[in-house]
């Protein structure tokens, strides 16, 4: 699948790391040096615009591009641990509005489970960050306030994510803090960097290149974030053409729902996925937390997967204690782009960021549905299990 219904002409390259900028005489960016990870080539692409929305990389990329541009990201650790659904047994979430270091935490029900976080360090990037256990303790001890019980015991998996905070440009005062403002006009430097105070919001940047690079934003406002980056695309580059206004508030994702149901009846989202999980159940014979679970993965595509599942029969489930079946494993594979065993297991289905245990139990029967239907050997199937188990260690 695409992202959304209605994208037309995009290329998705999964594995492949950007290596450098193609530039031609007046060092405008004209093309990319690009590697595919998984078979080692190197190969160029050309492009009338090139644009970074890396996350915590962004500035590796603007470093390649220019090698003396100013950093603007500060990384920032942020943890989430995993505990049972009996902490939101109401399905309800609790938000804790000021934590001991003045930070904002949330308790969320979250796919059978309760999901509660997070901290706000500053770190180094990486690729693979881990949850350090001081940051688990922070989580819990702050939880143990509200909650009774053996929370770390309880404690699922834990995982670890990096948030890309972007710094004030030193040369845009709309960009800074009114005390940094001031501090620049008395001719001293900006405050000591705290990520709890840094801004959530994005910025776009365009070099004398051409690069557009997208720093900083949150998931709660990605349309706008992919708005103003294409808005400053056009803007910027005048090959470039757009046919009509942008279109990415009103676009509706892959699997999202509209307000009428399988009858043709209007219907609120609730109704919507009751009457959608019922429609599954009967069709294709799926337990009623199978359908749901289903449902909340897939949206309207979920019947997509189910029809597959019986067409190969493989609706059965992977796991005597999750929902999931293995026709989501192939449809991984042949509509999200999975490659790998920690693909289904992590990015795709998220079985490891709720139950490390239960992820790790699963890595063989994955791989042997995988190897099936990628045709791997028995060596390559070997080596994806060890590279499972090896990822299931970056859980705490």
């Amino acid at each position: 699948d695409n992202y959304v219904r209605s994208m037309k002409g995009a290329t998705l390259a999964n594995y492949t790391e950007f290596v450098g900028f193609v530039k031609d005489g007046d060092g405008k960016c004209v093309g990319a040096k690009l590697r595919d990870t998984i078979e080692g080539t190197e190969f160029t692409v050309k492009a009338k615009s090139i644009v970074n929305c890396t996350g915590p990389f962004a500035d590796r990329v603007r470093a390649l591009d220019n090698p003396k541009a100013t950093p603007r990201i500060v990384p920032s650790r942020g943890i989430h641990i995993a505990i049972p659904h009996k902490y939101t047994d109401k399905g309800l979430g609790v938000l804790i509005p000021k934590t001991s270091d003045n930070r904002v935490m949330f308790i969320l029900p979250y796919r059978g489970y309760t999901l509660a976080g997070t901290t706000d360090h500053k770190c180094n990037v990486k690729s693979a960050p881990v949850a350090p256990e001081s940051d688990i303790k922070e989580v819990v001890d702050e939880l143990g306030k509200y909650f009774s019980g053996d929370i770390r015991g309880e404690c699922m998996s834990a995982w670890c994510g990096i948030r890309p905070l972007v710094l004030a440009d030193p040369n845009k005062p709309s960009t800074m803090t009114l005390g940094d403002r001031i501090r620049k006009l008395l001719g001293k430097g900006p405050s000591k960097v705290s990520t709890k105070t840094l801004t959530r919001n994005h910025e776009v940047e365009v070099t004398p290149s051409g690069l557009v690079s997208l720093m900083g934003g949150k998931w709660t406002s990605y349309r706008r974030m992919g708005q103003d980056t294409v808005d400053a695309v056009l803007k910027n580059n005048p090959k470039i053409k757009a046919n009509k206004p942008s279109i990415t508030r009103d676009i509706r994702l892959i699997g999202g729902y509209t307000s009428k149901t399988l009858d043709g009846t209007e219907k609120d989202i609730h109704e919507y996925t009751g009457v959608y999980r019922l429609f599954l159940h009967e069709k294709y014979g799926l337990a009623p937390d199978v359908a749901g679970h289903l449902v909340e993965m897939y949206g309207t595509n979920a019947a997509s997967v189910a029809a597959l599942g019986a067409k190969s029969s493989m609706n059965e489930r992977i796991h005597e204690h999750v929902p999931i079946i293995k026709a989501q494993v192939l449809y991984a594979v042949r509509n999200e782009l999975a490659t790998n065993v920690r693909d289904v297991l992590f990015r795709r289905l998220g079985v490891g960021f709720v139950n490390r245990q239960t992820a790790e139990e699963m890595i063989p029967a994955v791989a042997d549905l995988m190897a099936a239907e990628l045709q791997w050997t028995e060596e390559k199937k070997q080596q994806e299990i060890e590279a499972a188990r090896k990822n299931i260690l970056t859980l705490a």
